[in-house]
C-alpha cells in the first residue's frame, strides 16, 4: 500500500490543507521521507508503515530545543506512523552560517535544568537511548550508566562483544572520576550533533535536525562534532568566543565519543571495533 493511499487523508487532516504533490527524498534518513506540497506551502514528512514511537520522541526533542532557541524546524504533527515538519530550503554554508550556528548552539547550551537526562528515553538514530532510571545528579555517574554501560550491554547482546571485569572496572572508575571533576552542568543537548544533522537554510539560518535530546555536559555535543570530519574552524572559534569550553575538553572528548563509537559498533558491526578499542585504551592511560 503506497503512502498516498495509506496516509494522504490523515496528513491532509493534520495540515488542514490539500496535498498537491508528494515527492520522495533520498538519503540521510532511517525512514522513507518526502516533500509534501500543499499549494505554495511545503512540508517535510517522515513515515513508517510499522508503528513506532520514534517520531513522537523526535517531536518532543524538537519541541524541547524550541523552548531554548529558534534552531529547529517547526513540528506540525507526530504520531506512530509519521512526522511532519517545516521543509527547509537549503543552500551552501557560508561564513555567516557558521557564525549563526555557533551563536545559536551556544545559546541552546545555556538552557539548563537541575538534573541530567530527560523525562523520557528516546533514540539516537535507530538505536535506543536511555535517559531515565539512572543517576541524574552526578554527570560522571549518569554518563557511565546511561551511556557507556548501556551501549556495552547492547553490543554484548548484538555482537557477543564484552570487556573483561578488570578492564570494565578500571574504565568505569576513570570515566566517572574525570567527568565528575570539573563542575559539568545539565545543559540542553542535541545529542547527535554531526554534519549530517545540521542544515543551512535561507539567509544563512542554521538548523538542527534529527535530535537525540537530553540534558548533559555541552562538551558531549561539541566532541561529536569533531568525530566524523568536523565542522568549519570558524564555527569552533566563534562558539568558544561565545561560550568557552572548560580546560581538559580534549581529554574528555575521548570518553564522549566512545559513546558514539559504541553506538556505531552496535549498528554497523566490526568496522568500528578497532576505534572502540583504541578509545578504551586511551582512557585506560589517563592518570
Amino acid at each position: 500500500m503506497s503512502i498516498e493511499s495509506s496516509f494522504r487523508k490523515i496528513i491532509e487532516d493534520q495540515l488542514e490543507e490539500k496535498i498537491t504533490n508528494l515527492e520522495p527524498l533520498s538519503g540521510g534518513c532511517s525512514y522513507p521521507s518526502y516533500v509534501v506540497e500543499c499549494g505554495k506551502s511545503r512540508y517535510f514528512l517522515k513515515s513508517s508503515r510499522e508503528s513506532t514511537d520514534a517520531f513522537i520522541k523526535e517531536a518532543h526533542g524538537l519541541d524541547e530545543i524550541n523552548k531554548a532557541v529558534d534552531i529547529v524546524p517547526k513540528v506540525y504533527a507526530a504520531n506512530t506512523h509519521f512526522l511532519i515538519l517545516d521543509y527547509i530550503e537549503t543552500q551552501r554554508p557560508t561564513l555567516s552560517f557558521w557564525h549563526n550556528l555557533a551563536e545559536r548552539l551556544a545559546h541552546m547550551h545555556r538552557y539548563h535544568r537541575n538534573t541530567f537526562g530527560f523525562y523520557e528515553d528516546n533514540f539516537i538514530g535507530p538505536s535506543p537511548q536511555k535517559n531515565t532510571g539512572g543517576p541524574s545528579l552526578d554527570w560522571g555517574d549518569f554518563f557511565w550508566h546511561n551511556r557507556i554501560e548501556f551501549q556495552l550491554g547492547l553490543n554484548k547482546k548484538q555482537h557477543g562483544w564484552d570487556l573483561n571485569e578488570k578492564t570494565l572496572k578500571s574504565l568505569e572508575a576513570l570515566i566517572k572520576k574525570e567527568l565528575s571533576s570539573f563542575g559539568a552542568q545539565p545543559c540542553l543537548l542535541h545529542g547527535d550533533l554531526w554534519s549530517g544533522n545540521i542544515v543551512c537554510g535561507k539567509h544563512d539560518q542554521g538548523y538542527l535536525i534529527d535530535p537525540a535530546v537530553y540534558y548533559g555536559d555541552r562538551e558531549a555535543d561539541m566532541a561529536f562534532t569533531e568525530l566524523f570530519g568536523g565542522f568549519s574552524e570558524e564555527f569552533y572559534k566563534h562558539y568558544n568566543d561565545c561560550y568557552p569550553l572548560h580546560e581538559g575538553f580534549k581529554k574528555r572528548k575521548v570518553a564522549y565519543n566512545l559513546y558514539h563509537l559504541l553506538n556505531h559498533f552496535y549498528l554497523f558491526g566490526s568496522t568500528y571495533k578497532g576505534s572502540v578499542e583504541s578509545s578504551i585504551k586511551t582512557i585506560l592511560q589517563w592518570n
